[in-house]
């Protein structure tokens, strides 16, 4: 066992805290009206990543908290996120063997349904009109091509603080 992870015993959930406190803050990073369509959903990313490798730290709770308070920050209505996290938590939690288990294609094909239903729950709560269909795909591919980087950055990190996956 490293050092670090015998002399913090919390230094497990303190990657995890950290990783979303990192997401929450590319999420809310200024950019320029023309590239933010294409920003990548960095907290679900990361909320698929913990959901999927480690499902006992993860709580059902801790999920609808963290949407509620982004529906804070972004300034949204309230508990608009916090149902899109729940949803794409619980289906999540269903694939989970799934999306260890298969090969990298499989795993985007179900990356691919998470994301995309992601932004149908936000779409059909918060939707004005059908221009705004528009721009339910780009954050869509754009995460899809982070995704291995954020994966196997994350996974490297819980390999380093030996949080172990089931």
């Amino acid at each position: 066992m490293n050092q670090f992870a015998r002399r913090h015993p919390f230094s497990g959930f303190l990657l995890f805290l950290l990783s979303f406190i990192i997401a929450i803050g590319l999420s809310v990073f200024p950019l320029s009206s023309s590239f933010s369509p294409y920003w990548p959903l960095w907290i679900v990313l990361v909320l698929i990543f913990w959901t999927v490798h480690l499902p006992m730290l993860i709580k059902p709770w801790m999920v609808w908290c963290l949407g509620i308070f982004i529906d804070v920050l972004f300034g949204g209505w309230l508990g608009v996120h916090a149902l899109a996290f729940i949803i794409v938590y619980f289906f999540a939690l269903k694939m989970s063997s799934a999306i260890k288990a298969f090969q990298f294609l499989s795993q985007m094909g179900r990356m691919l349904l998470l994301l995309s239903l992601y932004q149908m729950t936000l779409y059909l709560l918060q939707a004005n009109s059908w221009l705004d269909i528009l721009w339910f795909f780009p954050p869509i591919i754009t995460s899809l091509i982070i995704w291995p980087c954020v994966f196997s950055i994350l996974r490297h990190w819980a390999g380093k603080f030996y949080i172990h996956y089931l």
